[in-house]
């Protein structure tokens, strides 16, 4: 695991580095195709890398190109989902208690739950 984990991080490194020579020399970056084919080629290339699955070198690249385009967009080191800006956002009042816990409800099978709505979790209630 450790292994792999290393490799992963190599390879999206190696990619950040492929990524930058190409801007350099041709002022234009790489597709996420482009991207996930240098991926699958470095694996084959690389004894290193070839620790890792090809479906794991393709979604390292698709990591990368979305990291590279939420830069480019003003959006790194912020939330994905808008709606996650701060605790209790989207709690109804009359619906929810403090807690952010909806009231329990009976399910089909006669047990009641809590859903708790932060987390979309449901858990019995005991």
């Amino acid at each position: 695991m450790k292994t792999q984990l290393e490799a992963a991080c190599k390879l999206y490194n190696t990619l950040l580095h492929a990524e930058q020579e190409e801007y350099e020399e041709n002022k234009r970056t790489m597709s996420m195709n482009e991207l996930r084919q240098l991926a699958l080629d470095l694996r084959k290339q690389n004894k290193e890398f070839q620790a890792l699955h090809s479906q794991v070198a393709q979604q390292v690249a698709d990591r990368f190109y979305e990291a590279r385009q939420r830069f480019f967009e003003g959006l790194a080191n912020k939330p994905k989902k808008a709606y996650i800006s701060n605790i209790g956002v989207g709690i109804s009042a009359k619906s929810h208690d403090r807690t952010g816990r909806q009231p329990a409800k009976s399910r089909p099978n006669g047990r009641a739950t809590e859903r708790l709505c932060c987390l979309g979790l449901e858990m019995p209630v005991l």
